[in-house]
């Protein structure tokens, strides 16, 4: 069960963002040189005894403390991390299904390469490998967008409409519908469950991230479900749902023509 929890985390995402972990008592040094420095964007890839996981970390550093964040299509979770010359440690917690779960990447840092071991709850829980993300090239005839733009959505993204979902929690798959409204970045709607009934929708979207929640009770326990999930290119949106603390699963999201 560990090692699948941590399948899930890079997912970061179930997807709940949770506080972070006690940081180490000690700060970590500011790397040696540029060429040296683990902050920027990673993409990685978890190989577990589940199959492998790919991500994106991204990390930056203010004085002597790395912050971060780590996402896949399973959300999404902040992360410390500290540097000592080569070693790189990270570390944040995710929901577990018994609740919060630390997590520990170690990795030696060779130039553009990370390559290190992942530790669930303190079990070994597989290893991951991360290459530096390059830049994408600047064009100078193109005029930077305003700021204000950056976390609107496409034109003709509108999420506005009727949806139907995929889920999958652990033993089962459910298949519900729901109906949204979109109004700039604010969401709206109604959540249909053939088992549970309806429920209205709150929630936001910047750019292609999308998160909505609504409560619900589940054989007479009440909670709270949130969605967290990323627009793709073909309209689909994917990513991770959290039934409180119940359990935690993966949906994909299609609109209806």
């Amino acid at each position: 069960m560990k090692t699948l929890l941590i399948a899930t985390i890079v997912c970061s995402m179930a997807g709940s963002v949770l506080a972070q972990t006690p940081a180490p008592a000690a700060s970590a040094p500011a790397a040696s040189s540029a060429g040296a420095d683990v902050t920027g964007t990673w993409n990685a890839t978890f190989t577990t005894t589940n199959g492998e996981i790919p991500a994106e970390l991204k990390l930056t550093r203010t004085g002597t403390k790395i912050t971060g964040t780590i996402a896949s299509q399973m959300g999404q979770s902040t992360v410390e991390a500290e540097q000592k010359e080569k070693a790189v440690t990270i570390w944040f917690s995710m929901a577990g299904q018994n609740g919060p779960l630390a997590i520990e990447l170690t990795a030696t840092l060779d130039g553009d390469t990370l390559k290190g071991s992942t530790m669930a709850a303190g079990s070994p829980a597989g290893v991951w490998v991360a290459t530096r993300a390059k830049p994408e090239p600047s064009d100078a005839k193109t005029p930077a967008a305003p700021a204000a733009a950056a976390s609107a959505p496409a034109a003709g993204a509108s999420l506005t409409g009727a949806w139907s979902l995929s889920v999958e929690l652990p033993n089962m798959t459910a298949t519900p519908t729901m109906v949204l409204k979109q109004e700039g970045e604010k969401l709206t709607g109604e959540y249909v469950s053939a088992q549970y009934g309806k429920f209205p929708i709150t929630g936001t979207v910047k750019g292609t991230d999308v998160n909505f929640s609504f409560p619900m009770t589940v054989e007479g326990t009440g909670l709270t479900v949130t969605y967290l999930g990323k627009v793709g290119a073909d309209g689909t949106i994917t990513g991770s749902v959290t039934y409180g603390d119940m359990m935690n699963g993966t949906f994909t999201a299609t609109k209806n023509k």
